[in-house]
């Protein structure tokens, strides 16, 4: 039985100008910025409303800008209890039950900065000029007449900032029984039931509806009172909100138009199965007997996710999600053989042959086939050699077959962004061909997009489609293994290993970068693609500002184009005892080990674009190398483990504005360790030892993981980090 607390509390805050990514002063991040909405000498232009002064000056980003950085947390703290335990019990000499149980309690609880929001979001052209909170300085900028509307952007700061608290119980048990027929023959059945359970609170987020009410048609009673416009908005407790200036809405406003969320959610997973594995009693080969397995399995998946109405109904300024419950269940049987062929020959010490097969019949799909054969050719004790091809299928998963589009922002790369009346080539062709940016050109004379604008680009994707079909591989793998002396200590094993690995009718959402260069990037004469059809541009507003893209959207599908992968594994380790170098002053076993990962080429790009290996933004490094020493001595232990990525360009990004090169990047990690007592040890280590720095991923750049100034799938965003811990075992 074994009982485990894990606190994880590390979340260090990415301060404000704590990399070069974070451009944007901090001092006025939360004022309130406007564009000028009618007076023809300022069609456009961006101002900002100062607080302290009640000044109005042009807006400028690097002076007046949000830094989201200095919001942001490296990682979500998570406190995790889990209580598990491994049982068994021998019911006769050839038969024994055996069960396995685990129950955990995750809790986390995250903020990020505070909700970013303008007048599209609210669903409105902008603030009414006749609104009595406009401040005069702006309104003489900004305003004509009082049916003027002004355009704003705008971080909801309080309301405090976007928070999550999420609580996940998650509880397994298997139980089983498995025995001996034979001396050679053995069985195993089992049954295993789980499920987690999700409760989430969210806040920081506004009511759309309720802060339209707020804004439109507000009246100033005259006596230093507001009321709201609408007599039902009033009824139902509606607060006018003013939001030009830093703390200018109430906490009574606040209240009105903040709009706390909530969602739960469950997964389970059941399952039985029953196998048998021994030696074919009739027939006896030369070379030994042929082995096998043989088994039956079911499967039973379901999933469910529920947020709250507001958010099904998309009236807040959070993701729109709409609830979803969805499941399928698989019988399934499968079969191995191991045959041997040749055994005890001069330059085979062993030939052997292995088969295996698997049906699976999902209720989702009907049936699927996958299989492999494997050859091993083991010449004597130094050298052999490996070989194997398999047909492998995934099915889609819940998710993929039943989700609900969710909605989520992230930085793209427009391609239409600084396109002229006269920008050459075949995307500036295409960009010109939208209205909205012709409109936009026409007005300012180039498509010139705002800091907001540029900074996150919503959409909703990940919707499933219960339509899909099943994923499927070839994969070829050739390699050798040689073991030698070398008439010195210990022993050096090496292998080396080429693969290469084909999916077809893949399952992916085509990426938003994709999506976009998909649309955009063609010749002229197929333009508009289908894939424009996923591309939202702003329709809101005057000429001057319309046209940014705000959403992406995407759906599961099967692509047609085959995706391949290969590379060669090539791997070195050492075995020895230090007394064989140093004798009895320095005792002890050592091993060392080096691994070396080589891609060929890496085309998981669902439109088969070429490029992606050594591209931060999905294709990872052309060469990654991993060097680890153990060191043991009776009851103390001690590694090093060294990880190296070779150079990457951020982006492959059709306009080529973001390819730029990122150093090779080199990590350390050492850790210590103490066996106190037969049953406690201790022990202590620190990963990323010498404080490597992740190379720079800047925000807005494909690739780039918000808060962190780099692609956190491949670097380490948080620096040197310590940890210590006691293992008991009972």
């Amino acid at each position: 039985v074994a009982l485990v607390f894990d606190e994880h509390v590390l979340a260090r805050r990415q301060g404000a100008g704590d990399r070069l990514g974070s451009v944007a002063s901090a001092a006025a991040r939360h004022d309130v910025r406007a564009i000028g909405a009618s007076l023809p000498e300022n069609t456009g232009a961006s101002f900002f409303y100062n607080t302290a002064t009640g000044a109005t000056t042009p807006f400028v980003t690097s002076r007046n800008g949000f830094n989201r950085q200095a919001f942001r947390r490296y990682t979500t703290p998570i406190q995790r209890y889990q209580l598990s335990g491994l049982f068994h019990y021998d019911i006769t000499d050839n038969v024994t039950a055996f069960a396995e149980t685990m129950y955990t309690n995750a809790r986390t609880s995250s903020d990020i900065e505070p909700t970013p929001f303008s007048h599209s979001s609210a669903g409105i052209t902008g603030i009414p000029c006749d609104n009595p909170f406009v401040p005069a300085s702006l309104g003489a900028v900004a305003c004509d007449t009082p049916a003027n509307a002004i355009p704003f952007f705008r971080r909801m700061t309080e309301l405090g900032g976007r928070g999550t608290t999420a609580d996940r119980n998650t509880s397994r048990v298997l139980v089983g029984l498995r025995g001996d027929l034979f001396e050679d023959t053995h069985w195993e059945v089992y049954a295993s039931h789980g499920r987690t359970d999700l409760a989430q609170q969210n806040g920081g987020v506004v009511n759309g509806t309720n802060f339209r009410n707020a804004v439109v048609g507000v009246v100033n009673n005259g006596n230093g009172t507001f009321s709201c416009g609408d007599p039902i908005a009033v009824a139902q407790g509606c607060v006018p909100v003013n939001i030009f200036g830093l703390g200018s809405i109430t906490p009574a406003a606040a209240a009105y138009i903040g709009a706390p969320t909530s969602r739960d959610g469950f997964t389970l997973l059941e399952a039985a199965g029953a196998s048998i594995n021994g030696t074919v009693p009739v027939i006896s080969l030369p070379a030994g007997p042929i082995s096998y397995a043989f088994g039956a399995e079911y499967r039973r998946e379901a999933a469910g996710d529920f947020p709250d109405a507001l958010t099904q109904s998309g009236q807040t300024s959070s993701n729109q999600e709409k609830s979803t419950e969805g499941g399928y269940h698989v019988g399934e049987v499968f079969g191995e053989l191991e045959v041997p062929i040749l055994a005890d020959l001069p330059l085979v010490k062993d030939l052997s042959l292995g088969l295996a097969y698997r049906y699976s019949d999902y209720s989702t799909l009907g049936g699927t086939d996958s299989y492999s054969g494997r050859l091993q050719w083991v010449v004597n004790d130094l050298l052999r050699f490996r070989a194997q091809y398999a047909h492998a299928v995934r099915v889609p998963n819940i998710g993929e077959l039943f989700s609900p589009a969710g909605e989520n922002f992230a930085p793209v790369n427009d391609p239409c962004n600084g396109v002229t009346a006269v920008t050459p080539g075949q995307v500036a062709i295409n960009c010109r061909a939208n209205p909205l940016i012709a409109a936009r050109i026409a007005n300012q004379g180039v498509f010139a997009l705002t800091q907001p604008e540029l900074q996150g680009t919503g959409g909703f994707s990940g919707g499933g489609n219960p339509a899909l079909q099943p994923e499927e591989s070839n994969s070829l793998n050739v390699g050798a293994i040689a073991t030698h002396d070398f008439g010195g200590p210990g022993r050096v094993n090496f292998s080396v290993d080429w693969w290469r690995i084909d999916i077809g009718s893949q399952i992916a959402t085509l990426g938003r970068q994709a999506t976009i260069d998909a649309c955009y990037d063609v010749d002229p004469a197929q333009f508009p693609t289908t894939a424009c059809n996923f591309v939202v541009r702003d329709n809101v507003g005057l000429p001057f500002a319309i046209g940014a893209i705000t959403e992406v959207n995407s759906t599961f599908q099967n692509f047609d184009q085959t995706s391949y992968y290969e590379g060669v594994d090539v791997a070195a380790g050492w075995q020895f005892g230090l007394d064989e170098f140093f004798g009895s002053m320095i005792t002890g076993d050592m091993s060392l080990r080096v691994a070396w990962t080589h891609n060929i080429s890496n085309n998981a790009d669902a439109r088969g674009d070429e490029g992606a290996v050594g591209d931060a933004s999905s294709g990872g490094p052309e060469d990654k190398v991993q060097f680890g020493a153990v060191y043991s001595n009776g009851p103390i232990s001690a590694s090093w483990e060294t990880s190296y990525l070779g150079d990457m360009t951020a982006s492959f990004a059709s306009s080529g504005r973001f390819a730029y090169k990122l150093g090779a990047y080199t990590v350390h990690d050492v850790r210590l360790g103490w066996d106190v007592t037969d049953t406690a040890n201790v022990y202590i280590g620190s990963n990323n030892l010498f404080d490597e720095e992740a190379p720079i991923v800047l925000s807005g750049v494909p690739g780039n993981t918000t808060g962190t100034d780099t692609n956190a799938s491949f670097y380490d965003p948080i620096g040197r980090t310590f940890y210590a811990g006691v293992r008991l075992r009972y």
